[in-house]
């Protein structure tokens, strides 16, 4: 087995860990999660290298999701970004999840994406999780709604309000302001067998002020 040291994009371990143990607490907290970049598993490797799987895990049931999650500092944009095209011309996020989705290959279950304001430890801005499936076929329904964004690649934009107002089920934690209270913010892992997937995913929704 190659034992190579794992050199991951994200950002540095020491910022982004009290993030992500927030994050796990919030949307898993009887749920157990592996992340993937410390594990030190190749195999595990695999699957955040070419299916952008950044955590597994599993519940009571024993039933297995994966979950790609994105961080962001210091701003709080209330949606999801997924890179669209690379300057070098390889394959990006967007292409390689519409083809795995297409053949039937594995990708994450969800798609997670959180602001943090940078203290110590990190304040939660907001927080956001859908079914990968639903937002890749919300973009291609309503490509009219989707904006773009240049660096030095390009980013799709998709706002978690226009998910919402268009019948997308999305599972948050925090996001401020909202109109109605959360129904039920003790989120018992991702679902259990006394409680639905349509069922853990409805008590979570909510509305985004317009």
């Amino acid at each position: 087995m190659n034992t190579k040291k794992y050199n991951n994009w994200k950002k540095d371990l020491r910022d982004t860990n009290p993030a992500l143990d927030i994050i796990k607490d919030l949307f898993f907290k009887d749920s157990e999660l592996i992340s993937i970049e410390e594990s030190g598993n190749e195999t595990l490797i695999w699957f955040d290298r070419y299916a952008g799987i950044d955590w597994v895990g599993k519940n009571l049931d024993n039933q297995i999701i994966g979950v790609a999650v994105r961080i962001q500092w210091d701003i709080n944009y209330r949606t999801f970004t997924i890179r669209s095209k690379r300057h070098t011309g390889t394959k990006t996020e967007l292409e390689k999840r519409k083809e795995a989705i297409r053949k039937g290959y594995i990708y994450p279950t969800y798609t997670l994406q959180a602001y943090f304001k940078k203290t110590n430890p990190p304040e939660l801005l907001s927080a956001c999780m859908v079914e990968t499936k639903a937002l890749y076929r919300f973009i291609k329904k309503y490509p009219d709604l989707i904006n773009e964004k240049s660096s030095d690649n390009i980013f799709k934009i998709i706002k978690w309000k226009d998910l919402q107002i268009n019948g997308v089920q999305l599972i948050k934690e925090k996001n401020i302001p909202i109109q109605l209270p959360i129904i039920n913010n003790t989120n018992k892992g991702f679902f259990t067998s006394k409680q639905t997937k349509s069922e853990s995913i409805t008590k979570q929704y909510y509305k985004f002020k317009n």
